[in-house]
């Protein structure tokens, strides 16, 4: 069955539909919809749906379903659903609850790892092989998401990467820590950075810290920060107006740090061993 636009459509399984904008299009197992934007489109198992933009697709197991913006697709088990910003994805019965919203994050579509873009980019990275591709194509370069930035790997050294970031042409760094991203202009800007982050505020490492305990200016102000919750900003701030030291005890820090954010709960925290 083939309609253009405002069309109505109804069959049963082993059918083909296709129709133009603002249609409805409702089919049994084994069929094939295609319409354009703000159409809804209705189909059984073992089922390929495609629409364009504002549009509300849904199928049942085994099928495909894929949309443009603002689009909503629901499928059961074992489908893939692939959609674009502000759409969302509800992959049912054996999959997990997929969406893609406002924010990228990683999802599992049939034993596939896919993270999607940051903020107003379309498409996705998928893992292929240990390393992410943009929306799957292997022939490209390796992609990575690092701190809401989608950036294009030109090469990898242990933990270092020469990357152009989205929509920029001059290459930069970023420095991988784990699961700790930093970027850079330079290695060296990347590398400092990395200081500043943290990913967790688990203090119990510093429960047997006495006033007495050494530490690296790093783990300083990485101590810092989890101790107390000072932002990133701040304390960047605030480091770079000192005097450079390689190592402080803990009691320096208390000396040097008081009047700043959450002072008296840094202190508090190591002074607990005299009472």
């Amino acid at each position: 069955l083939r309609a253009g636009g405002r069309s109505t459509l109804t069959a049963g399984g082993d059918s083909t539909l296709t129709a133009g904008n603002d249609s409805t299009l409702t089919a049994g197992n084994d069929s094939t919809l295609r319409a354009g934007g703000r159409s809804t489109l209705t189909a059984g198992n073992d089922s390929t749906l495609r629409a364009g933009w504002r549009s509300t697709l849904r199928a049942g197991n085994d099928s495909t379903l894929r949309a443009g913006n603002d689009s909503t697709l629901t499928a059961g088990g074992d489908s893939t659903l692939i959609s674009y910003y502000l759409s969302k994805n509800i992959a049912e019965g054996k999959n997990i609850v997929a969406r893609r919203i406002d924010e990228p994050q990683v999802l599992i579509l049939n034993n596939q790892t896919i993270q999607w873009c940051p903020h107003k980019i379309k498409g996705y990275i998928e893992l292929i092989n240990s390393k992410w591709y943009l929306n799957g194509n292997v022939n490209d370069n390796e992609y990575i998401i690092a701190d809401g930035i989608l950036s294009k790997v030109i090469n990898r050294k242990g933990k270092v990467l020469k990357v152009i970031n989205h929509k920029e042409e001059k290459e930069s760094y970023i420095i991988q820590d784990g699961e700790l991203y930093a970027h850079g202009t330079t290695i060296k800007e990347a590398k400092e950075s990395l200081i500043y982050k943290i990913s967790s505020r688990d203090t119990s490492a510093y429960d047997d810290y006495t006033l007495d305990t050494v530490v690296n200016r790093a783990d300083a102000i990485k101590m810092y920060r989890i101790i107390t919750g000072a932002c990133e900003s701040q304390t960047r701030e605030f480091v770079e107006r000192q005097e450079y030291k390689k190592e402080y005890t803990i009691q320096e820090l208390i000396n040097i740090t008081r009047g700043q954010y959450n002072s008296d709960k840094f202190e508090k925290f190591f002074m607990k061993e005299t009472k």
